[in-house]
C-alpha cells in the first residue's frame, strides 16, 4: 500500500523550498530575509511532521 501521506509530505517540502527559491531570485537581497524564514520554517514543520508520522508508525 502507497504511503501517500509520507509522499504528499515530501512533495510539499519540494514545493516550499522551490518558492523559497523562487522569493529569493525575484527580490536578489532584498527576498533574503524571507528566504531564510521561509527556508528554516520548512525544517521545522516538516521536520516535526515526519517525526510525528514516525512514531505514528512506530506505535501502530
Amino acid at each position: 500500500m502507497p504511503a501517500w501521506r509520507s509522499a504528499l509530505l515530501g512533495e510539499a517540502f519540494c514545493l516550499t523550498i522551490g518558492l523559497a527559491i523562487v522569493r529569493l531570485a525575484l527580490y536578489g537581497d532584498a527576498g533574503q530575509p524571507a528566504f531564510w524564514t521561509i527556508f528554516c520554517a520548512t525544517f521545522v514543520v516538516f521536520g516535526t511532521a515526519g517525526w510525528l508520522a514516525g512514531r505514528a508508525r512506530a506505535n501502530a
